[in-house]
């Protein structure tokens, strides 16, 4: 996660592996460096695992340790631009 935030350009586009901690409300889901207060957040789309990861399996992971793959986009930043990008997630498991 860390090398994101530092290049998220590098990235743009680009197939990534990222662990870190789940974070999870009704509207948004995201991923944070695994610091504690830490407010570096990457979002994240479960459009493509949608028919697998319902409500109750996202909010049973919050503030879970877990490792999200998927496709990373800059220009993704949220809701008044409250992430560093979002990850178009293709796989998610535990580290």
């Amino acid at each position: 996660m860390a090398d994101i935030l530092q290049n998220p350009a590098g990235f743009d586009q680009k197939k990534v592996k990222v662990p870190g901690v789940f974070v999870y409300n009704a509207d948004n889901a995201a991923i944070r460096r695994n610091w504690p207060n830490s407010s570096d957040q990457i979002g994240l789309d479960f459009s493509a695992l949608v028919g697998e990861l319902g409500p109750d399996v996202l909010g049973a992971l919050k503030e879970e340790k877990i490792v999200i793959s998927g496709i990373y986009y800059i220009d993704r930043k949220g809701p008044q631009n409250q992430y560093q990008g979002t990850i178009k997630c293709l796989g998610i498991g535990g580290y």
